[in-house]
């Protein structure tokens, strides 16, 4: 009779605990635009890189983005940190390519540059480049945070390993695509407009 009650009340705590748990959230990674019938793709779940990646001086960031055709990507070259470069470049350049192209009309220019040890040079204005300088750090080279920053007419993308660069990187992009998550379509809304 013991033996019964016990295994009775344990299968009820388990229920219990079972019952009182949310399923796991999905993670969001693609948002649509219905009004041009394209998809974004990002590799990590776009709410938690806009809850946990910061952006700075966002609306002069937004302002910057929305009228440039041309982008400076500068990094100094570091065997550590080049990985997370190729990554957060992938992240931003071809959203804001597609984005340009199709939401703008225009198409933009990406130009890479290793700029060696002269990121105190390109963050004090001493360069004047045309068009938007994109600043790249890792943890090897000045990145003491992930987040994207607007410094002296420069963007900078900086994230504190790998993972973090990526997704701030993928935090740029949502800048100019950020109306897109405030404004998601009904999937079938999306899928009349777009076939």
């Amino acid at each position: 009779m013991k033996f019964l009650f016990v295994i009775l009340v344990s299968s009820m705590v388990l229920i219990a605990g079972c019952i009182g748990q949310a399923p796991p959230r999905q993670p969001y990674t693609l948002l649509k635009d219905g009004s041009n019938c394209i998809e974004y793709i990002f590799k990590n779940d776009i709410r938690e890189t806009i809850a946990d990646v910061p952006v700075f001086r966002s609306s002069d960031l937004l302002k910057l983005v929305v009228i440039s055709t041309e982008y400076n990507v500068l990094y100094e070259s570091y065997p550590e940190d080049n990985p997370g470069f190729v990554l957060a470049s992938f992240a931003f350049v071809n959203k804001l390519a597609i984005w340009n192209s199709n939401a703008v009309g225009r198409i933009v220019t990406f130009s890479q540059y290793n700029i060696g040890n002269e990121t105190e040079l390109i963050l004090g204005g001493y360069y004047n480049r045309t068009g938007v300088d994109v600043l790249l750090l890792g943890p090897n080279t000045g990145a003491n945070s992930t987040a994207v920053k607007f410094v002296e007419k420069t963007i900078v993308v900086q994230g504190t390993n790998t993972t973090e660069l990526e997704r701030a990187g993928e935090r740029f992009a949502l800048v100019a695509l950020e109306y897109l998550v405030d404004n998601t379509q009904e999937e079938n809304l999306y899928a009349q407009r777009c076939g």
